[in-house]
Order: C-alpha cells, then structure tokens, then sequence
C-alpha cells in the first residue's frame, strides 16, 4: 500500500494540497517520502545536521479519515525507517493535527514546545 514518492507522483498531491486551499510547487516537497497512492503522503526533510524534519503530511480530503489515519501511520513508520537507513539520530515533526500529534506519540515522538511557524521568501 505504502511506497516511496516518486516525483511522477506531484500531480495527485498538488490535488490534496489544492482542495485544502493551500498553495504548494513542485520544489517545496524534498527526494525523500513515502505515498499510499489515492490516499496520503508524507515527506523526510533532510539537514546538514544529525537530524531530519518529518513534514508536509497531507491527505485527499475525499477519503474518509479511517483509511487516512491508516496510512499515515504506515507512512510515519516507513519515514523512521528511511531516517534511520540515512543516519540520522533524531527526527522531528511540526503538527498542528489532532491525527498527527496521536500518530506521533504512537511512534514514540515526544512533546518538545509548542512554537510559532514563521516563513520569509527569499
């Protein structure tokens, strides 16, 4: 059900993206991630430090949340895998999801801070 993102894959993200009304290019998702093809994906952000950045968790808002939930949580754990396979020690994930926080502490993630996400185009 699970596999990596391949590229050939953006179009039917950018349709999650855009039916949540929220704007998303090409270059925004990084080489490594994982998709349940119709369903969700989720993305590896990868740092020149000792960590990485679980991110960009999206999900077609036309399937019903069981099916979702089902494959993040899959996708999560495929993302673990693919960091530890690249080396690094720690990941971390930004969410605001209800879903996301649970499908986090399942996985052994642990709260650090609440924070304030702040952008500048460059």
């Amino acid at each position: 059900m699970v596999r990596k993102y391949q590229k050939t894959d953006y179009k039917e993200v950018e349709s999650w993206f855009h039916k949540r009304n929220i704007p998303i290019t090409e270059d925004y998702l990084p080489e490594h991630g994982f998709i349940a093809p119709g369903i969700a994906a989720g993305y590896l952000y990868a740092t020149d430090a000792n960590f990485c950045l679980f991110e960009c968790f999206i999900s077609d808002p036309s399937v019903p949340k069981s099916e979702c939930h089902k494959a993040l949580r899959e996708i999560v754990t495929c993302l673990i895998q693919e960091a530890k396979e690249l080396g690094f020690k720690d990941a971390f994930g930004f969410a605001t999801s209800k879903t996301m926080i649970e499908i986090g502490y399942e996985q052994d993630f642990k709260f650090v801070e609440k924070c304030t996400t702040i952008q500048r185009v460059l």
